[in-house]
């Protein structure tokens, strides 16, 4: 990895962040080249000091995929404007579906999926469809 200087702005951005965004910070430069002995100069702390800062933070979530068949079950609700779309979505948020993934297979926003699945929660009228367990990954089918 060949290294490079921290700028004044980089710098200022280390010093000025919150705790839960710092280790992000810290991940970047060292990506980009940064050496932690210029962060930890920046910090006015030591280099193991960054180090242990690198390493916080929450872990990578691998992205899930909604199986095509199930996506286009889900599609095929919304188009025919079925009243238990809501109640699907609920089920399949139990299920440990993310927002994000049902948003994505309906076309809609992470946001937009939350707002149906906590209708049908109310509901739950599912037809007792199968619904898939989330994987990560693409799926064919």
């Amino acid at each position: 990895m060949s290294y490079r200087e921290l700028t004044q702005r980089e710098a200022t951005v280390l010093r000025t962040l919150t705790r839960g965004l710092l280790p992000h910070y810290v991940r970047m430069l060292r990506k980009s080249g940064v050496r932690y002995r210029d962060m930890a100069a920046a910090l006015n702390c030591t280099e193991s000091t960054v180090a242990s800062i690198a390493a916080q933070g929450r872990p990578v979530v691998a992205r899930q995929r909604v199986p095509v068949g199930f996506a286009g079950y889900l599609r095929q609700l919304r188009d025919e404007q079925d009243p238990d779309l809501n109640a699907v979505l609920a089920a399949a948020v139990e299920r440990g579906w993310t927002y994000a993934a049902l948003g994505e297979a309906l076309g809609v926003s992470p946001q937009a999926a939350r707002t149906r699945a906590v209708r049908g929660s109310s509901t739950q009228r599912s037809r007792g469809e199968y619904i898939p367990t989330p994987t990560t990954g693409a799926h064919d089918d």
